[in-house]
């Protein structure tokens, strides 16, 4: 599951229209402006942030459909996956019938055809984006609209900003921890700046030594690793197995001049959700403010 979690969100990472590029105009529809929503309109989701965030609002009976990569979940396991980010499943689509069809990518990078064939079918395209938390919290909006579910997701929404807000006060005053986020075993793909998670290790009271850098998801080698010089060092590897752990912790003590190495400061979190901008951003906030402050934050369980 961890190696699939790896292609999908490498895959999602280097698409301009998905985390971490600008998304320009579209043919599509963007979701902040759709139309008055069908009584109870069918969704078919090729973003799995969008399934999440519309499970997590209680408007998950609207879904006929979701994307390879969703998380199996009980209340998605049922449905039929139709796609990703570079193939759809028409023929299924045509059985389903869905009113919209939700997806995350710039006009330019669309695949050649599937305005078309979505309009063959009578199914109007939703352009959603999620790459900050101010953009989860629209996005979240936007699909109450859609759905016709505005209160539904008022209420998700107001979960969410409750638990980044009391996190936010939790560490107030506190001086920040210079944090190295990383999203890969190895320890060399990191999460720059203008992203949910550099959104997230901020309000959680740390700040992000790779904020710098040009892009947002970059890759870099061992001596800027070090150049760096994180005090802690927070790494998500979504459903990452013992094995997956035990190499990144070994990675790690081959950087003895790392204060976060010394410090035995270096965080694994391996939840399912950790690399997602979907509704588990305040548990994501909750999570990295009890491991860089411990004496502040609640007595939760860590991923790892």
């Amino acid at each position: 599951m961890f190696a699939g979690w790896l292609l999908v969100v490498g895959v999602w990472l280097s698409l301009p229209g998905g985390v971490g590029c600008e998304q320009s105009g579209s043919d599509s529809v963007p979701a902040s402006g759709v139309a008055a929503p069908a009584k109870s309109p069918k969704l078919a989701s090729l973003v799995p942030a969008a399934t999440d965030l519309l499970v997590a609002m209680g408007a998950g009976d609207h879904l006929v459909a979701v994307s390879n990569w969703d998380t199996p979940r009980p209340q998605i396991a049922h449905l039929p996956r139709v796609g990703d980010y570079q193939t759809t499943d028409w023929e299924q689509l045509a059985q389903l019938r869905p009113d919209v069809m939700i997806v995350f990518m710039a006009a330019e990078r669309m695949p050649a055809g599937l305005k078309q064939r979505a309009d063959a079918l009578g199914i109007r395209l939703v352009n959603v984006r999620t790459e900050t938390v101010r953009d989860i919290l629209q996005t979240i909006r936007d699909l109450g609209e859609l759905t016709g579910e505005p209160q539904k997701a008022a209420a998700l929404e107001q979960k969410i900003q409750s638990q980044l807000d009391t996190v936010a006060r939790r560490v107030a005053g506190r001086q920040p921890v210079p944090t190295l986020l990383v999203r890969d075993e190895a320890g060399f793909a990191l999460i720059g700046g203008d992203t949910f998670v550099d959104d997230v290790l901020k309000i959680a009271g740390g700040t992000n030594v790779a904020s710098h850098l040009p892009v947002r998801y970059p890759t870099v080698d061992r001596e800027q690793v070090l150049e760096m010089a994180p005090q802690a060092i927070v790494q998500l590897m979504p459903d990452a197995p013992p094995g997956v752990v035990d190499r990144a912790r070994r990675a790690w003590q081959q950087m003895p001049q790392l204060p976060a190495v010394r410090q035995q400061r270096v965080f694994i979190l391996t939840d399912w959700y950790v690399l997602q901008p979907g509704s588990h951003v305040g548990d994501l906030a909750e999570q990295i403010c009890r491991l860089l402050h411990p004496s502040d934050a609640p007595a939760t369980a860590a991923s790892d």
